[in-house]
């Protein structure tokens, strides 16, 4: 009995800090946005609008192509994690530097407005898809409170 309680405690731990990270993840971006709207006029907002819904939209293709089959496949494994979680973030890696490559070469390509929030994305996106393979391989293991740590680091 006291084994299934112990269970039920950390269960709901590990949903308490998966929802922390939730909340502490939508808040940053929320008062990002907040924080450039109040600060630039309408059209840098545009802009910048269409920087992060770029960037939003790559994590997504990272999160579909490497963290979403990393978390089915690690998922369960109460031993250390496989050699799948080094190659997933491998994969991450190579992905968000053909992602970089990409976005450079369109900052340099699009109207000068864009030109330096597309070379900031473009240098921040190896970090960006690395922090969240590392959210979604805590995940596979079960560890949502180090989750929180990645988001707040």
């Amino acid at each position: 009995m006291a084994r299934t309680v112990g269970a039920r405690r950390s269960t709901a731990l590990r949903r308490l800090a998966g929802l922390a990270d939730q909340g502490l993840s939508s808040g940053q971006n929320l008062l990002l946005l907040a924080v450039v709207a109040r600060s630039t006029d309408a059209v840098s907002f545009g802009a910048f609008s269409v920087a992060m819904t770029t960037a939003v939209l790559l994590i997504q293709v990272g999160r579909a192509l490497v963290a979403e089959p990393s978390l089915i496949i690690l998922s369960g494994e109460d031993d250390e994690p496989k050699p799948f979680a080094q190659v997933a973030l491998t994969l991450a890696c190579g992905l968000s530097i053909a992602m970089s490559v990409v976005l450079a070469v369109a900052g340099l390509l699009l109207p000068v407005r864009f030109r330096p929030l597309f070379l900031v994305l473009a240098v921040a996106m190896p970090a960006l898809l690395s922090q969240n393979a590392c959210r979604f391989l805590l995940l596979a293991q079960k560890r949502t409170q180090a989750t929180l740590a990645v988001d707040t680091a």
